[in-house]
């Protein structure tokens, strides 16, 4: 589901017709689990974390929201462009049996996706890119 354009847009799709807002302070994918974590505003200093496997888990305490911990709007992430960073980290990272371990996208003054990558011996690295898909950063794995 998450580590395909269509399974990223229906995700963000249901997300939006569930809370009725396409921002979030910060969302964390593990496709390999097929799970997800979301942070979303609940009040303007107050967020509320929101786990994610098949449906919508919301947690029932919020907490304070920290000074860089900004929303940015799902839709403006490119999820076709975020499926081809998946799909071609293991070449990003310089580890030929890379898969994708997590992917954290944020907001802490310019929105970002960090895609993170290992094989089976932990051997990896990440990339920084925007939300449309420019890589700004790489940092392969050096041994």
């Amino acid at each position: 589901m998450f580590d395909t354009p269509e399974g990223l847009a229906d995700f963000r799709d249901r997300w939006i017709t569930r809370f009725g807002d396409p921002e979030v302070t910060e969302l964390v994918l593990y496709p390999s689990d097929d799970r997800a974590s979301l942070t979303r505003l609940a009040e303007s200093d107050r967020v509320r974390d929101v786990s994610v496997r098949g449906g919508f888990a919301e947690s029932a305490a919020t907490s304070p929201r920290e000074t860089d911990e900004l929303p940015f709007d799902l839709t403006a992430l490119d999820v076709a462009a975020l499926a081809g960073l998946m799909a071609g980290s293991a070449s990003f990272v310089e580890v030929p049996d890379a898969s994708v371990t997590h992917v954290i996208v944020r907001n802490e003054g310019v929105p970002e996706v960090l895609v993170y990558a290992a094989d089976a011996d932990g051997r990896g690295g990440y990339l920084q890119a925007t939300l449309a898909g420019e890589v700004t950063r790489v940092s392969p794995h050096h041994p």
